[in-house]
């Protein structure tokens, strides 16, 4: 890898690695070549649909890796999967929501067709890092979490094993806490029930930046503070070690990590997955409430259902 490329993974719905695939390539829309950690989509053949349509990345070159839950779509339906993560473990699932939304609540999903749920100690693990002394991770959650101290939900690891703790990210009930090498060094407020933007910047004996429902690519940090030392190997996205005494669970979406671009948010309310937000947007997400389940991000308010209430979100947010 030279100083012009770049390590880029995903977590979307679809799991297995190509590790560093070239950007360029990323377009090639062969399941082989795409895979995005959102919880992202893969149809059937019969559905003729290209696996990587729609699917959000930067326009310069990068080396890619990209991992997710599969959805699969078979005649009788679909199911979503994790199979394609390095390795997974424990209480965790891998689920679309069921539409109308009054029933989508557990488990509920921010993009596309699948999310992940996880209830008690599991996670999934990434082993694409590889060494990167610059590591940058960018992850939904959406803590349905109270009544406890501190779950952990995304560490990252100088070892596959895992061991070396490089940052954590965990949640208290009420807040989003960042930790480096075990020690808390830093908080940004995270109400239960909503969907919240995660991204870290770590860099090896250097600083680790944090934003929360912040856009990484224009916006100052949330908070920051010195680094661990070391280089990242593999990380583990869910609820690692546990509730940490908490009730409830948690709902995870849309991770993606590069080794030194920012990531960036995703376009919420870009119900049909297109890049933008116009009335069919709104439209997609009141269809949601009739059973068709929109394939962008129609969850507008971050609630983690759709409701009559992110169609007129949606209305708001058109240019």
């Amino acid at each position: 890898m030279n100083s012009s490329d770049e390590m880029v993974t995903g977590l979307g719905i679809m799991g297995a690695l190509s590790k560093f695939v070239p950007y360029a390539e990323l377009f090639a829309n062969t399941v082989k070549k795409c895979r995005l950690i959102h919880f992202f989509l893969v149809e059937s053949a019969a559905a003729n649909k290209k696996p990587c349509e729609g699917t959000p990345m930067k326009r310069v070159k990068e080396w890619v890796f990209l991992g997710s839950l599969i959805l699969l779509a078979p005649a009788s339906g679909f199911a979503c999967s994790t199979a394609q993560w390095d390795s997974s473990s424990g209480a965790i699932t891998a689920e679309s929501p069921a539409a109308p939304a009054p029933a989508n609540s557990n488990p509920s999903r921010l993009s596309e067709l699948c999310g992940l749920r996880v209830t008690n100690t599991g996670h999934v693990q990434d082993n694409s890092p590889d060494g990167h002394t610059t590591f940058i991770a960018r992850f939904y959650v959406r803590p349905q979490l109270t009544g406890g101290s501190s779950a952990d939900l995304f560490i990252a690891y100088s070892s596959e094993t895992p061991s070396g703790q490089l940052v954590k990210v965990s949640y208290d009930g009420a807040n989003l806490d960042f930790h480096a090498a075990g020690a808390q060094a830093g908080t940004a407020a995270a109400a239960p029930g909503l969907w919240h933007l995660v991204e870290v910047e770590y860099v090896s004996a250097g600083t680790t930046s944090f934003w929360v429902n912040a856009d990484a690519e224009v916006a100052g940090a949330t908070g920051s503070f010195a680094s661990a030392t070391g280089a990242v190997t593999a990380v583990r996205l869910g609820l690692p070690n546990g509730l940490g005494g908490h009730s409830g669970y948690a709902n995870f979406d849309a991770y993606e990590s590069h080794s030194t671009t920012p990531v960036g948010p995703l376009l919420i309310g870009d119900s049909n997955g297109v890049g933008g937000i116009s009335i069919a947007d709104a439209t997609n997400a009141i269809a949601e409430l009739n059973g068709t389940l929109a394939v962008g991000q129609p969850d507008c308010n971050s609630s983690g259902v759709v409701t009559i209430a992110d169609a007129t979100c949606i209305i708001g947010k058109i240019p």
